[in-house]
């Protein structure tokens, strides 16, 4: 690779055209790419023209590497690289934001994620997985075919809109709602990264009217509960000086709306309450989080699904079929300790089928990025390559083989500390994905109510 410390990282005498045409005749998807010009270049870290883009960024592949990126993220002022179009239709999206203002709204986001708010959500997880069992079997037994991808995206997107908004599905001017809603953010993820156009008819423009319409939606949902914390806390502080009059904590589990509500009011400098501007930030962060935990939640369990039902992985699907026999109820404590084989499919299919390849960072203009070879200086645009080892036999041993006991410690075929580095699929440092742990704990629950029962 050459170069030394203090020197830029290679970059191939090679114009984004000929890249392009390379690219096209080898079928080579973003991660091929990226691994031929690392194989060529001899390095971890180099820079390459964005196929397609053919905009310049550096590559970084090293997971230490990474790791000593990530430890001055907010020195360096990092924000995540998205194409407008996803501004568009996402908003305020607390992706994109800078270091301080990203770290403020994660920690109000973060409330509704905390492993009590967690635990309070598994019953309604369970409750949609269980449903959606019995439909299947009733379904398989009347023989008509059934694509599970949408019975599983349908299941899982009623489960979010429970978890994080408070449906009912049981009243039906509820339901139809939902469908409503469905129906746009459907639209809106179509044209996250559509072509910007001004055509009505364009994916782009579809996909603006459908989110505006389910910005408003929400907006229109989350007023009437953030007027009714503030209800609630005044009342609390009216009876703070005596605790005979104190009213009684309400058993029912809170949705996502009203913890952010009441984490809202908890911020620092809103004394009189959250401005307009905090309110509709709230909202746009609302929506990614339905986003993020529902694409990445349908992705990975149905890799996980379809990599246990393949034949020449049936030994790895008995042994966890073995397992869930010995859960009797799914607790959070369980899906971390008593499902060590179940949670290590899931890792290994995420390992196998990615979410996505890697992340692009922007680095802004004047910091300067130091790693153990070479120099960056911004702006640039950094893209870490977090998929790039998943196929690694060094990392990986058999690394085209489903071995769920990888992600087992003290397992003899334990990938031990360097694999676990390898494996970042909710990104990196403080931009780590904020729905992560749930949709983790939505895929054991689906895997536990759906492989742990006999008669499927």
């Amino acid at each position: 690779g050459g170069g030394g410390p203090g020197s830029p990282p290679p970059f191939p005498d090679r114009t984004g055209i000929l890249d392009l045409l390379r690219m096209i005749y080898h079928k080579e998807g973003m991660m091929a790419y990226t691994h031929r010009r690392r194989t060529e270049l001899r390095s971890e870290t180099f820079a390459m023209r964005q196929p397609l883009l053919f905009t310049k960024m550096v590559v970084m592949c090293d997971p230490q590497e990474m790791k000593k990126v990530f430890a001055q993220e907010r020195s360096l002022g990092l924000t995540v690289a998205l194409p407008p179009t996803v501004a568009d239709i996402h908003g305020d999206d607390m992706q994109m934001m800078a270091p301080e203002k990203h770290k403020v709204w994660r920690r109000i986001m973060a409330r509704a994620l905390t492993p009590t708010a967690l635990a309070s959500y598994i019953p309604v997880i369970l409750q949609h997985v269980t449903q959606l069992g019995d439909r299947l079997k009733l379904k398989s037994a009347g023989r008509n075919a059934v694509t599970f991808l949408e019975e599983l995206r349908a299941t899982q997107l009623r489960t979010m809109g429970s978890l994080l908004f408070g449906f009912d599905f049981e009243k039906g001017d509820e339901a139809k709602d939902f469908d409503e809603l469905e129906k746009s953010f459907e639209l809106g993820l179509g044209a996250l990264f559509a072509r910007r156009s001004s055509d009505p008819n364009s994916a782009h423009q579809k996909g603006l009217a459908a989110s505006e319409k389910l910005r408003e939606w929400l907006m229109a949902r989350f007023l009437p509960i953030l007027e009714e914390a503030k209800r609630r806390r005044r009342k609390r502080m009216s009876l703070k000086r005596g605790s005979s009059g104190e009213t009684k904590q309400t058993s029912r589990r809170p949705n996502a709306m009203e913890t952010v509500a009441e984490a809202l009011l908890d911020a620092p400098d809103t004394p009189t309450g959250p401005s307009a501007e905090m309110i509709a930030t709230a909202r746009d962060n609302l929506y990614l989080l339905l986003e993020a935990s529902h694409s990445t939640s349908i992705h990975a369990t149905t890799a996980t699904f379809g990599l246990l039902l393949d034949p020449a992985n049936a030994d790895a699907l008995q042994r966890v079929r073995k397992e869930l026999e010995g859960v009797k109820t799914f607790t959070l404590d369980d899906q971390r300790t008593a499902m060590p084989l179940t949670l290590g499919s899931i890792k290994e299919a995420l390992r196998i089928a990615p979410v996505v390849d890697g992340i692009v960072y922007n680095l802004p203009k004047d910091k300067v990025l130091r790693t153990g070879r070479y120099t960056v200086r911004g702006p640039e645009l950094l893209y870490m390559a977090g998929a790039a080892n998943h196929m690694n036999p060094e990392i990986f041993p058999e690394p085209r083989r489903f071995i769920p006991e990888r992600w087992m410690p003290g397992h003899e075929r334990s990938v031990g500390t360097k694999g676990v580095q390898a494996l970042r699929p909710f990104g990196f440092g403080s931009h780590l994905c904020l729905g992560y742990n749930l949709a983790y704990l939505n895929m054991s629950a689906t895997v536990y109510a759906l492989f742990g029962r006999a008669d499927l």
